[in-house]
């Protein structure tokens, strides 16, 4: 894969409802294949290039199949794979960045500031940053999961010491 259709994907993967948007020229909810390749070839690339780069966003991205890409595809990537034991890539990044960044992560989803994260302070905080409730639901059920080692129903200082 080459250096832009990677930046692409990830275009795609951190501002799928941006990407959405901006690709979705016909304004019916989802980017067809030939509209991905209509506005690659306004920025610029040729035809080649911009049926290459919509083939691997297609392949990468279209989950269901559909031969569209929906924000229901992006939704799906986000849930865990249940059956495998497996955390989404979402999932992950939201874990990392609590092990990596304990005390900025419980400033910014601490809302009531009482030093601690509930589950419905994090699950807003999600929803803000535009997740369906769902998706929002289940990132907070797995970083509770592997993050509250005291079991006491939050996030502190605490869960991140031992």
């Amino acid at each position: 894969m080459n250096h832009l259709t990677q930046q692409m994907l990830n275009y795609f993967k951190n501002n799928f409802q941006q990407a959405i948007q901006k690709f979705d020229l016909n304004r019916d909810g989802m980017v067809e294949r030939n509209e991905a390749i209509q506005i690659f070839q306004q920025s610029g690339l040729d035809i080649d290039t911009a049926q290459q780069i919509t083939d691997s966003l297609f392949h990468q991205l279209d989950v269901d199949g559909d031969g569209y890409l929906t924000v229901r595809d992006f939704q799906t990537q986000t849930h865990p794979q249940q059956h495998s034991g497996q955390f989404s890539q979402l999932e992950q990044q939201m874990l990392n960045y609590f092990r990596s960044n304990v005390q900025q992560a419980i400033q910014k989803f601490d809302l009531n500031r009482d030093g601690m994260v509930e589950r419905d302070e994090a699950i807003q905080i999600f929803q803000q940053s535009g997740l369906d409730i769902d998706t929002a639901q289940q990132i907070t059920d797995s970083l509770f999961y592997q993050l509250d080692v005291d079991g006491n129903g939050y996030l502190n200082l605490k869960d991140f010491q031992t």
